[in-house]
């Protein structure tokens, strides 16, 4: 069984905790779950007037043991055991019972005992941990009595658990104290009230916590993978084993061992600071050349302690290469060798460590030798690099890095094609060349936040990496054939490619001292092997690179400024130069691109001295005299340059105007990746020195086909700068622009030109495409393809519909209505969140009539098709009411749908002050009114402001059902304030005769509703009142007040009141009116004419009414006898009734509950398909049922409200028979007095003794006689006066019992009706996804025969509302 919200409902899901209870000779008796042992509990609550505890209690808790136990052997003694400590709780008023969830318990086992908690929560240690004692304050507090919220909150309190322990809450926690082994924090999650079986039992409070305040949890691994024995073992000796540190730097060596940083920090200090005094200072007074710089210190060498950790090795190898070097500079030898001398004295600080230290080291880590000297010289490096190291290297190289930084920026504009890469595969190839440059200068530019060369080196390395790779970037736009396989890649990778992509990299990037980092990776990378390997033949590659762009980038600074040309061309609208270019007008020779001319204007933009030679470095400087050095700075020769990369390097001096041109091709064979490949292609540099030239590259097919930096080709620029004409002018050369290229034109963000027209919001430029498009293409099917195709967000033309809604219509069934983005939103969707659109109703709704028609099946249009990411429906997002009221009637749609915050449509349009929204909705009948958000709060707490909530709240109102002069008066919202109690919200509507409504709002609390009952029976008591004192507080944990307890008394006050105005006494009571008109009443003077009537009905008792003699009390007894045997028959099937209710409603929650554990266990098969795990998990949550609206709920509490009144009236009608036993006894008193004073005149009167006292005791007897005389009068009369109120209320109960019940039968029968058939549509739409076939439905001649009330009622529609 499981509990619910107000104890009416199902508890949400997976919310519940599995206790055991143990048999005296240890075996677990299990007690299937939480509820199940709470009704053992509860058992308590129904306990006689004196206090006792009842003596069935231990024969249902008996009884409950049977079924686990199987015999009864030995269970009576643990049954007692474990009796005395349930029967110890039975005054559950004051205690709490704070359950963990089933989830929980069912995924964890204990750390210590590894035992799961099925076995551990076996002792009643667990159970009584988890019982806390509150103070029982009583809901009817008066503010002064109550704890403040405000000052409460944020402050732990302690609480006591029944075993004598301590538990700390604070805020939503719970926190493990005194007495408990372990400290352990729970949440507080949510609070339930558990209703027994019978009315008069009180309800228990639950707060469900996230997990046990006992033992210590460790997860269960659910995997159902079968793992072979080998594994195992292996899996065993591995866990086994101690985990060892992660060390990615030497500054995570000296945070993990402290003694090694506290035996190093000094004289890394002292070297460090002379390291940065030497470097500040002048070196040239103490070092004139390299051959008489100090000696270097020799190179360290590691002790055997160390373990596994092998000594250096590299040093030597690199000390013996960079001696050979010579500086032409001798402010970079010296920086260098002080670099080299720190960094050995820093490796020699580390070999004097403490042996027992770096044996610690070697066997807690996975270091090697060689790892640690690249992290002590990367340590190093890292702490001089922004303050000495780099800035010094960069402005020796100042001059070289200026001129470099000027020569790129003139081919800032260049496209990859202009290099030498040929595309043979179209735009797929050329979209996966544009995602490895993407990626390629995203990896590059973080050369910027390098903290050291050896950084440098990763990136460059990991740039080059990322430019090679091989896998396939871009999607194929349609189908390529055969050309290639799926997910291969169309680029095959050798070192021609390489360098055209890295200079393409490098030009892009935008990287300042370029030359300074060349320097700095080669020249102070101390350990590292720069000369030969991966690393070699990066930097290899990059000084290639650098190379050209000095010496042979002219060709590129032409295209480069052609490019230009075009592209402003066609952005500005420049058709004259646009036609020039596309016309090949002779302006466009050769001799007119002046790179000089132009790098001139981009020098002046950007601060920059003009070069005065593009092939000599400025100052003549030379950093270092070596074969690299040289090859940098002096002029290619045939056998080593780059001419087999870069063909049109020499094109000035080979260029032959006869000779066939050759187009370098990418799929060429793939070169060998080592430091000689160089060589490898130099057979072929005369073949390929004339593969292109500069007519070539500036021809206008070349220039058609070029893309700028975004992968905007020329098309896609005018689209976005709306250059209409242009881009007429531009699709009208068939020839350039076939129809294929312009399907397959998209740009880095995979935005086709379409998508782009559309984004822009310009109409012309829209409808050209759109008119190109369709003119020059005859397949739909392509046409359907291109429409759908979806850019880097998933996002297809149609998501941007909201710029041109035209199109809706035009392109209709084309566009693909249920194509999902990454957010999950469909075209349709994203209309609907276009709110401030001028034309957005009709926009919407012609949308909607599209995607019906789209849809293809014949049925209402499906906005479970349409949901996002976070669960939001088109009902969350619309904001028209016309459109919300079209999608509630005419849609398949869910009222009740939640998203990933819980909050339902109508919460979002009460947040968000849509008045008219929520009305449509509280038209609904499917809406669920109470339904709460993750942190319990319902829609009307969710209102933007106080005026929107009183808005709500008459909405409320008039979904009242009205009396019969058509007043409707209910209690609408309870709420909490800061003084620790609540107030309730109570609102009264009178109808007038111009078709209006006059509302009045009156706040009320507890202490004011008990009041009210209290003076009103003082005025009438002879009539039956139910009783409502004694209501829980759900303020008892300040922390987190309980919301079930709140929704408890505003339900039974509501009863309570609609009680009142049906009571035939009490209906027309002023008292009653002013309570709900008068927003502000006066308690005292409300008391003193309570008491004032009281005693005004006395008085009227002697003028009104007849005394009725002893003689006529049977006659009285018989009928009041009579009417109480009728009476508790209906009160003994009410309360059967009642229990009947709560059995199935606990049987319901149970269906729901296993659902949800099946759906849990099954979530773990991968066999299954992802599709049938969500629909299983979306068929359980169909089964869920909110207990705050629940129809059974609603119906539950109608019954306990009418058994209420029933025994009122029974404790009514057993006042007449109170009265005739007091009349009874005042008689015999009276027949005692009178004959006392019969016999004091019997007494002799001669002797004159007694005289005095005889008088005196007849004067007494004729006094208690006389009293009781005028006792059996007013008894007489109260007693006709009871007689005649019983009698006339007890018809008019009768009657109001019949309507209360047959209404209440009424409402749960419409909404089960309605409830179910939402829930009929949820498994169709649950099932759809998976194909399950659409059920046959029955005609409407079942439905013949019933009158139109009761056929709408049962379609689940309210004509009324």
């Amino acid at each position: 069984m499981s509990t619910d919200n107000a104890g009416l409902g199902r508890r949400t899901k997976s919310k519940r905790a599995a206790y055991h209870i143990a048999t005296a000779d240890g075996s677990p008796t299990a007690v299937a779950d939480s509820t199940k042992l709470l009704k053992l509990l509860i058992a308590m609550g129904r306990r006689p007037a004196d206090n006792t505890p009842p003596a069935e209690v231990g024969d249902e808790i008996a009884e409950y043991l049977k079924p686990s136990q199987g015999a009864v052997t030995g269970g009576e003694k643990c049954f007692r055991r474990n009796a005395t400590l349930l029967l110890n709780t039975y005054a559950i008023f004051d205690r709490i019972l704070l359950l963990p969830t089933t989830e929980f318990l069912l995924t964890h086992r204990e750390l210590e005992t590894q035992t799961t908690w099925d076995d551990l929560v076996q002792s009643e240690e667990v159970l009584a941990s988890h019982v806390i004692r509150v103070s029982g304050v009583p809901a009817s507090t008066s503010p002064k009595d109550a704890p403040n919220l405000r000052d409460s909150k944020g402050k732990a309190k302690q609480f006591p658990t029944f075993n004598g322990k301590t538990v700390v809450i604070k805020d939503n926690f719970v926190y493990s104290n005194k007495g408990f082994k372990t400290l352990n924090q729970a949440q507080l999650l949510q609070d339930v009230l558990l209703y027994p079986d019978t009315p008069n039992a009180q309800q228990w409070l639950i707060y469900y916590i996230s997990k046990p305040l006992v033992g210590t949890p460790e997860p269960l691994n659910k995997s159902l993978r079968t793992v072979p024995p080998d594994d195992q073992s292996a899996n065993f000796a591995t866990s086994s084993q101690p985990r060892k540190k992660d060390i990615q730097s030497f500054h995570d060596v000296l945070s993990r061992f402290p003694i090694i940083s506290r035996q190093m920090q000094p004289g890394l200090e002292q070297h460090f600071q002379k390291f940065r005094t030497d470097a500040e200072s002048d070196f040239v007074n103490r070092l004139v050349n390299p051959q008489e710089a100090s000696p270097k210190p020799e190179r360290p060498s590691y002790p055997r302690s160390l373990g596994s950790v092998s000594s250096i090795s590299s040093l030597d190898q690199s000390q013996s290469r960079k001696s050979s070097l010579r500086f032409d500079d001798p402010q970079e030898a010296k920086l260098r060798d002080a670099l080299e001398g720190l960094v050995i004295e820093s490796i020699r600080l580390f070999q004097n460590v403490d042996r027992h230290q770096l044996s610690l080291l070697g066997s807690s880590t996975d270091l090697s030798g060689p790892a640690v000297e690249h992290m002590i010289e990367r340590y190093v490096t890292e702490c001089f690099h922004h303050n000495i190291l780099f800035p010094k290297v960069c402005s020796m190289q100042s001059a070289e890095d200026t001129q470099l930084e000027a020569d790129i920026r003139q081919m800032i504009d260049i496209d990859f094609i202009q290099v030498g890469i040929d595309i043979q595969h179209g735009q797929q190839q050329r979209k996966e060349l544009s995602a490895r440059i993407a990626s390629g200068v995203e990896s590059f530019k973080k050369m910027k936040t390098a903290q050291s060369p050896q950084e440098m080196i990763e990136i460059l390395i990991a740039t080059q990496k990322t430019i090679m790779s091989n896998s396939l970037h871009a999607e194929p736009l349609k189908e390529t054939g055969s050309q290639s396989g799926k997910g291969e890649s169309l680029v095959l990778a050798n070192a021609d490619l390489l360098v055209s992509l890295l200079l393409i990299v490098i030009i892009r990037s935008q990287i300042g001292s370029l030359h300074a980092r060349l320097l700095y990776m080669t020249q102070f990378s101390i350990l590292n092997d720069v000369e030969s390997g991966e690393t070699g033949y990066s930097i290899s590659t990059f000084e290639a690179v650098l190379s050209y762009i000095l010496h042979h980038s002219s060709v590129l600074k032409k295209a480069s400024q052609a490019n230009r040309a075009l592209w402003r061309a066609i952005r500005k609208g420049d058709m004259s130069t646009l036609a020039r270019i596309m016309e090949q007008d002779s302006a466009l020779s050769e001799d007119s691109f002046n790179p000089d001319a132009d790098w001139m204007s981009i020098n002046s933009n950007h601060g920059v001295a003009s070069s005065a030679s593009a092939t000599s470095l400025p100052n003549g400087h030379a950093a270092i005299s070596s074969p690299r050095r040289d090859s940098f700075h002096a002029a290619p020769s045939n056998a080593s340059g780059l001419g087999h990369v870069f063909p049109f390097a020499n094109q000035d001096e080979n260029r032959s105007e006869n000779k066939t041109k050759v187009k370098k091709k990418v799929s060429m064979d793939v070169r060998s990746m080592s430091s000689s490949s160089e060589q490898s292609h130099v057979s072929r540099t005369s073949t390929l020195l004339s593969s292109m030239s500069f007519g070539h590259e500036i021809s206008v097919e070349r220039l058609s086909c070029t893309q700028d930096h975004s992968g905007n080709s020329v098309l896609m620029m005018g689209v976005e700068a709306s250059q209409e004409q242009a881009l007429k002018y531009l699709l009208q050369m068939g020839h350039l622009f076939p129809i294929e290229m312009i399907l397959d034109d998209y740009n880095n963000e995979k935005t086709t030109l379409l998508s782009a027209a559309v984004q822009s919001g310009n109409k012309s430029t829209t409808q050209s495409l759109v008119d190109c498009i369709q003119n020059r293409l005859n397949d739909r099917s392509t046409l359907r393809r291109y429409l759908a195709f979806q850019d880097v967000k998933g996002r297809a033309m149609a998501h941007y519909l909201f710029n041109a809604p035209e199109l809706i219509s035009s392109l209709a069934l084309d566009l693909p209505w249920q194509l999902k983005d990454k957010n999950g939103q469909t075209p349709l969707f994203a209309l609907c969140r276009s709110y401030d659109h001028e034309d957005y109703s009709r926009m919407v709704e012609t949308a909607l009539s599209v995607a019906l028609q789209s849809q293809g099946d014949g049925e209402a249009l499906h906005l479970d098709l349409h949901t996002d990411i976070k669960s939001n429906t088109l009902l969350h997002v619309v904001t028209n009411p016309r459109i919300t009221k079209r999608l509630l009637q005419y849609c398949d749609s869910d009222p009740n749908a939640k998203n990933e915050k819980n909050f339902t449509p109508l919460m979002v349009a009460s947040k968000f002050a849509r008045i008219d929204s929520v009305r449509i909705f509280f038209i609904d009948d499917r809406t669920d009114l109470q339904a709460r958000d993750q942190r319990g709060f319902t829609a009307v707490e969710l209102a933007k402001d106080d005026e929107v909530r009183n808005r709500i709240d008459d909405m409320v109102l008039l979904s009242t059902r009205a009396a019969t002069d058509g007043r409707i008066t209910t209690i609408v919202r309870s709420f909490f304030i800061e003084d620790g109690t609540i107030r309730l919200v109570l609102k009264s509507g009178a109808p007038n005769p111009n078709s209006t409504i006059t509302v009045t709002t009156c706040r009320r609390s507890v202490v004011e509703f008990e009041k009210l009952a209290h003076w009103l029976m003082m005025e009438h008591p002879a009539s039956w009142l139910p009783s409502i004192s004694n209501l829980r507080s759900p303020c008892q944990l300040l922390s987190k007040p309980s919301r079930a307890v709140l929704r408890d008394i505003q339900i039974r006050l509501d009863l309570f009141l609609q009680t009142l105005l049906s009571h035939p006494t009490f209906s027309t009571h002023e008292m009653l009116w002013e309570f709900f008109l008068v927003p502000d009443i006066d308690l005292r003077m409300l008391a003193e004419r309570a008491h004032l009537k009281a005693s005004t009905r006395v008085d009227n008792l002697r003028e009104d009414y007849e005394p009725l003699l002893l003689d006529s009390a049977p006659s009285v007894e018989r009928f009041v006898s009579h009417a109480s045997d009728q009476v508790r028959n209906v009160q003994r099937a009410l309360s059967t009734l009642f229990q009947h209710l709560n059995a199935y409603r606990n049987v319901s929650s149970d269906l729901v509950e296993a659902q949800s554990h099946c759906h849990h266990h099954m979530s773990i098969l991968s066999t299954l398909p992802p599709d049938h795990l969500k629909a299983f998990e979306r068929y359980s949550s169909t089964l869920s049922d909110n207990p705050d609206s629940s129809p059974l709920a609603r119906f539950q509490y109608t019954t306990q409200c009418a058994l209420n009144n029933t025994s009122a009236l029974l404790t009514a009608l057993a006042r007449p028979s109170t009265l005739i036993n007091s009349l009874t006894s005042t008689s015999e008193q009276l027949t005692k007095h009178t004959a006392s004073a019969s016999r004091s005149q019997r007494w002799p009167s001669a002797l004159g003794l007694l005289d005095d006292t005889r008088a005196r005791l007849l004067q007494e007897s004729l006094e208690k006689a006389n009293a009781a005389r005028s006792e059996i009068d007013m008894l007489g009369r109260e007693l006709n006066y009871t007689q005649q109120t019983v009698a006339g209320e007890l018809a008019g109960w009768q009657e109001s019992h019949a309507k209360q019940v047959r209404e209440g039968l009424r409402d749960w029968a419409k909404g089960m009706v309605v409830k179910e058939k939402g829930r009929l549509e949820a498994m169709k739409r649950t099932g759809r996804p998976i194909g399950v076939p659409k059920p046959k439905e029955k005609g409407s001649e079942d439905l013949k025969g019933l009158d139109p009330d009761t056929e709408s009622e049962m379609n689940g529609t309210s004509t009324s509302k």
